[in-house]
């Protein structure tokens, strides 16, 4: 039997040096994974039907906007592409302090966590200290309504 050269095969086909698959770049930074969540909540719309009935809910996303929200240093891009593990990485980059967020919302510091967790995770609050877009336009449409049965019943 007679052996061949250890050359590497003929190739008649171009290498390829860029990979088949051409699934997009995904941005495993902070601003990245929070740039692609808030770019899904028009596919989300139902997370925001629970603030129609829960006044602690709606109390909570008002108080987000005020809570001081501390970034950690230089830290590495999340290395998962599973979207949950984005998403409490996210949540793993920053601090915030919950006795004012409780103190703004109203509600007791042993049911703070139970109401962060919830507005946590139906993505109605960011961990840049934002929220839902769509959260914020129920809150606004209602704040409107309000204000103008208010101001109807004091015109009487």
């Amino acid at each position: 039997m007679e052996m061949e050269p250890e050359n590497e095969p003929e190739n008649d086909c171009e290498q390829i040096k860029e990979p088949i698959d051409s699934t997009p770049v995904i941005d495993n930074t902070f601003d990245g994974i929070l740039k692609f969540f808030k770019s899904k909540e028009l596919e989300c719309l139902e997370s925001v039907v629970p603030l129609m009935d829960d006044t602690i809910l709606r109390n909570g996303i008002a108080a987000w906007q005020s809570v001081v929200i501390c970034r950690k240093d230089a830290v590495e891009p999340c290395q998962s592409v599973v979207s949950i593990d984005r998403w409490n990485w996210a949540w793993n980059q920053v601090s915030f302090n919950v006795q004012p967020f409780s103190v703004v919302c109203g509600v007791p510091v042993h049911e703070i966590v139970r109401l962060f967790d919830r507005l946590k995770g139906l993505k109605l609050i960011y961990p840049d200290g934002t929220i839902n877009n769509q959260a914020k336009l129920y809150m606004h449409q209602l704040a409107q309504s309000k204000l103008k049965k208010h101001r109807s019943v004091n015109d009487r």
